[in-house]
């Protein structure tokens, strides 16, 4: 998505808006686009104001979009990410990660945890 410093955010329902920290769709999107459409991924990263909201009515709230198959929550406080994935029977598989590498699939996205907490 071009334009990184603009807030983009995702319409649940019609009483549901969140804007989340990044977001990864597969497409293009206009480059005045407040709304990305179907969502792959979403990140948020824990504050202590938001924490509660984001593990429970965010993580539900998410995977009530067809699109979304990996929810990400980045904890800064004690270093962790916290990944949310959806399997093909739509069932939602949690792992806590300190280091090494995710491989987000079937995106083949990596990350390099070990990288990104230094």
């Amino acid at each position: 998505m071009r334009g990184a410093h603009r807030r983009c955010h995702r319409e649940i329902d019609e009483q549901t808006v969140y804007e989340p920290d990044a977001l990864v769709h597969c497409g293009a999107v206009a480059a005045d686009a407040i709304v990305v459409p179907d969502p792959v991924i979403v990140v948020e990263v824990l504050s202590p104001s938001t924490a509660g909201r984001d593990a429970a009515a965010k993580l539900e709230d998410y995977f009530r979009l067809r699109s979304v198959s990996h929810y990400l929550v980045l904890k800064t406080e004690r270093p962790a990410l916290i990944h949310h994935h959806r399997h093909d029977d739509g069932s939602i598989a949690t792992t806590i990660l300190h280091g090494g590498v995710l491989v987000l699939a079937p995106l083949g996205i990596q990350i390099d945890l070990d990288a990104l907490f230094g």
